[in-house]
């Protein structure tokens, strides 16, 4: 496994959207990316993790056992990255520093 830092957080939040969805296309459209913008950062945080995150079948997704325990351990950590940027945004649209 490479170093968490080299990570991408980004690849996690579509992770994590995806996970929730069970759906590339419906988490490209929560997202507002392409199906195809999903699934490279998919397969990019399966590469660094080097673990497999979803069983794919036919076009239907699951979550491995591996994907199971990122999700339940990353979601908490990702709703309060969230909850804090929304307080230093104020809720609005531009960040104050």
């Amino acid at each position: 496994m490479q170093n968490s830092n080299s990570i991408s957080l980004n690849a996690v939040r579509v992770f994590l959207v995806t996970s929730r969805h069970l759906s590339s296309k419906k988490a490209a459209e929560d997202l507002s990316v392409t199906p195809g913008a999903v699934s490279h950062q998919i397969k990019a945080l399966e590469r660094a993790l080097n673990a497999q995150l979803f069983e794919r079948s036919n076009n239907a997704i699951y979550l491995t056992d591996a994907g199971k325990r990122l999700a339940a351990k990353s979601m908490p950590g990702l709703q309060i990255f969230h909850r804090a940027i929304e307080e230093l945004t104020d809720g609005s649209d531009k960040l104050r520093i």
